[in-house]
Order: structure tokens, then sequence, then C-alpha cells
């Protein structure tokens, strides 16, 4: 759906006056494109059941896989919006912006599994 509406007249703080990328849209479109690779990887895991690919799985679901991958989507979620996050005043109606809605939520899905993940 973001891919749909990414253009300068929606998201006008990811574009330069020229219409090219910033570096911070540029690099939350690397995160973002990572970590769905990283999480269709996982996904995948689940729908193998060969013999052979007991060390793939046992690799992509282990914690530390699972915690970069989390990684990249919070990297992705951080480029997108960080720069409106310290600033209610531009909040759209009063309500905090999905990226840094998502980041919390995020945050704290990485830190259970940080810290609580065996």
């Amino acid at each position: 759906m973001s891919l749909l509406l990414f253009s300068p007249a929606v998201y006008p703080q990811f574009f330069e006056v020229d219409s090219k990328m910033t570096l911070n849209a540029g690099l939350s479109m690397l995160g973002g494109v990572i970590a769905f690779i990283i999480l269709w990887g996982y996904n995948l895991s689940f729908k193998t059941t060969l013999r052979e690919d007991m060390a793939f799985i046992a690799f992509i679901t282990s914690r530390k896989f699972l915690l970069w991958a989390m990684l990249f989507t919070g990297a992705h979620l951080v480029f997108m919006g960080y720069s409106g996050w310290l600033n209610p005043q531009g909040w759209h109606g009063g309500m905090p912006p999905i990226s840094l809605v998502s980041f919390a939520l995020f945050l704290a899905g990485y830190v259970i599994n940080f810290l609580g993940r065996e």
C-alpha cells in the first residue's frame, strides 16, 4: 500500500525539490526490502519438510536470525519517520505518526525477543 502512495505529493519529506529521493528515503526503502526478504525466507522455513533442509531451518528459526530480521524492520521504520516523531505540533489531528506507533510496537517485540527468548 505504501508503494502505491509513494509520491512527492503524499510523502514530501522523502523527496528533494527535483523529485529525487532523499538519503532517508533510500535507507528506509533498503531496510524495508532487506527485512521483507529475510522474513520471507523465515516464512519459507515453515513450508519445507525435507531432511536436507534441517540446517537451513535451524538457522532461519534461530534467535539470532530473527533479531537481525527485526533490526532491519526497525531501521525501515526509523528512517521512514523519525524527523516528525519529536514534533507533536506537526502531528495530524494530534495523533502520533503511524511510523512512531509501529516503531514502539517493534521495540517492544525486539526487547521481548532479545531478553526473553532462548
